[in-house]
């Protein structure tokens, strides 16, 4: 089971890296590099540490992101690192209560935190294609209008 979710969090990472990266500028650019940089060091630190000491070294990791992500969607214009932020919120208070439970109720914990990262790739991909479409619509809201009036 861990295999199966571990490929479809790469795939879809891996997606949301390709359509994030032409949707969004260049300091969208930069976090979504973070983002990678974070989920390759956090895949590295459980190949080479044990599970305890794994766990503890990505919540280091996770915390600079959503200190480095939350920063970046208080001084942007954008809403997708407001939904992002908000599902890493969610994942690290998920690892940070599976560093004081035992091994195996740790682990379940971990891997609860660890879902809601595909719903923050899946906000940070939404939001880019929506930023992306408005704006190359000047008038984004009478698009959106005329879209729902036309079937009337």
């Amino acid at each position: 089971m861990t295999d199966y979710f571990l490929l479809a969090f790469w795939l879809f990472l891996l997606g949301a890296l390709t359509i994030s990266w032409r949707a969004g500028d260049r300091r969208d650019r930069v976090m979504i590099a973070l983002i990678v940089a974070t989920a390759i060091a956090s895949s590295l630190t459980f190949s080479f540490l044990a599970a305890g000491q794994a766990l503890a070294v990505v919540v280091v990791i996770d915390c600079i992101l959503l200190a480095a992500i939350g920063r970046f969607a208080l001084s942007g214009d954008k809403y997708w690192p407001l939904w992002f932020a908000a599902f890493h919120a969610a994942t690290v208070t998920f690892e940070g209560i599976a560093l004081f439970l035992p091994p195996e109720a740790s682990m379940v914990f971990w891997r609860v935190g660890a879902f809601w990262s595909l719903p923050a790739l899946l906000a940070m991909t939404t939001g880019l294609i929506l930023d992306q479409y408005f704006a190359r619509n000047a008038n984004g809201d009478a698009v959106v209008q005329s879209a729902g009036s036309a079937g009337m």
